[in-house]
């Protein structure tokens, strides 16, 4: 979720993944022989006692853009005159930082 200042040159970020990464790919005892899913009950599957992983998200600003205050959760890289922002959030906690336009 974006909210922009109105001078324009700042903004509010909220970036939340709701994928607790409890498991990669796909299970295999969710598949029958002809590799069609089937349904199976998340109570007895091992994953659900996971510990939730980190979860990466990229997007891209318009604009170059900086984090106002460091923030060891987001990272910052500028393609031409556009802002790469790479986050990483854990058990599904929106990570909330601002951006002043450079």
């Amino acid at each position: 979720m974006l909210q922009e200042h109105s001078n324009g040159h700042q903004l509010n970020l909220s970036v939340v993944n709701p994928d607790l990464a409890l498991y990669t790919g796909q299970d295999p005892e969710q598949i029958d022989a002809n590799g069609e899913q089937i349904e199976v009950s998340i109570y007895d599957r091992d994953w659900r006692y996971s510990l939730s992983e980190p979860v990466i998200t990229k997007f891209t600003l318009k604009a170059k853009w900086q984090l106002t205050t460091p923030n060891n959760a987001v990272n910052i890289t500028y393609n031409g005159n556009n802002t790469e922002i790479t986050t990483t959030t854990i058990d599904a906690i929106p990570l909330l930082f601002n951006l002043s336009k450079v």
